[in-house]
């Protein structure tokens, strides 16, 4: 911003370099203002800006250093019911308006949502996500200088649940083979763990396990009495989370 004066034309440069409009800076110049707009900043955007007010009398410049810290864009999964975090490193010059964004509308501190700041940290708090949390939030810091934005999307994840299950009592001869089988509600980044008095079950020429197509199987061939336990299906997400608890199964086997 200039003092009144006529006919005054602004000029952008980074490091020495003309700055041209393009589809991630915008200049917007009026009669006595310019400023200048990184949409999508990113590391190499760091730098010394130079504004250049030039008219028939003479010209002037200001200067101002941006450094741009972190990625400007970054992606990831959080499991539903739990809580996710966003948090921005800025500097420049103070005054800073920091505004937190999610999918273009400002949100602050109400409800599950909580906003907080210690020197150049700027934190975003989620409690509790669920699956309308899910979309693209923004941190956008301002001055009097001009203006930087970063930005993550958030996907939220919903826990997986068994939609068919067995018997919670099976019975069998010593020699059949015992099956087991369920079905569950989604198999994409999904695992699913057997154990077997507390200990986990690894597949063995005796001791098969698949899941395929959302199915779940254990089969036993051979069964033998020691098969007598309880057993556990757990399935999770390969995200780190608390998972829930799954019912247990207990399995008997009876001579012929």
């Amino acid at each position: 911003e200039i003092e009144e004066a006529p006919n005054v034309n602004f000029k952008w440069f980074k490091s020495g370099t003309s700055i041209e409009e393009s589809a991630n800076c915008c200049i917007l110049s009026r009669q006595l203002t310019s400023s200048l707009e990184l949409l999508s900043p990113t590391k190499a955007d760091s730098g010394e800006y130079n504004c250049k007010a030039t008219n028939q009398h003479g010209c002037d410049t200001c200067a101002a250093k941006l450094t741009v810290t972190g990625e400007s864009s970054v992606s990831f999964n959080i499991i539903y019911s739990t809580v996710s975090s966003f948090q921005c490193v800025v500097t420049g010059s103070l005054p800073m308006t920091i505004v937190w964004h999610k999918d273009n509308i400002a949100v602050s501190s109400w409800g599950n949502y909580q906003i907080t700041s210690d020197k150049t940290k700027y934190s975003l708090q989620i409690k509790n996500l669920q699956l309308i949390d899910q979309g693209t939030y923004l941190c956008k810091a301002s001055n009097s200088v001009g203006t930087a934005t970063c930005s993550s999307e958030l996907r939220v994840i919903n826990k997986p649940s068994f939609v068919k299950t067995f018997e919670t009592s099976v019975s069998s001869a010593i020699g059949n083979t015992l099956r087991l089988e369920g079905q569950v509600d989604k198999d994409t980044g999904v695992t699913i763990t057997w154990i077997k008095d507390g200990k986990k079950l690894h597949q063995t020429m005796d001791c098969k396990q698949s899941f395929e197509e959302k199915v779940v199987v254990l089969e036993i061939t051979k069964a033998k009495l020691k098969d007598s336990v309880k057993y556990v299906r757990t399935p999770m997400m390969l995200v780190k989370s608390p998972l829930r608890h799954w019912p247990n199964l207990k399995v008997g086997i009876v001579g012929k």
